[in-house]
């Protein structure tokens, strides 16, 4: 991905009026520092992470450092 060319696209729709989502934030491409790099309205957190909170797993700690 292209960080500066994804901050421009970003802020044209922010320019626009419009909010930006990222959606299943854990998979993929999606890295922590993008949380850092890029002004975002809503971050929803992948199901796979939500769903170990509370639990004994590795991931279960993941969610609440996210946020």
């Amino acid at each position: 991905m292209d960080a500066d060319a994804t901050r421009q696209t970003i802020a044209a729709f922010r320019d626009a009026g419009h909010p930006v989502y990222i959606d299943d934030f854990g998979t993929g491409y999606s890295s922590l520092s993008y949380l850092q790099t890029f002004t975002i309205d809503v971050l929803k957190i992948d199901k796979s992470f939500i769903d170990t909170i509370a639990q004994d797993a590795a991931s279960s700690v993941v969610a609440p450092h996210i946020i």
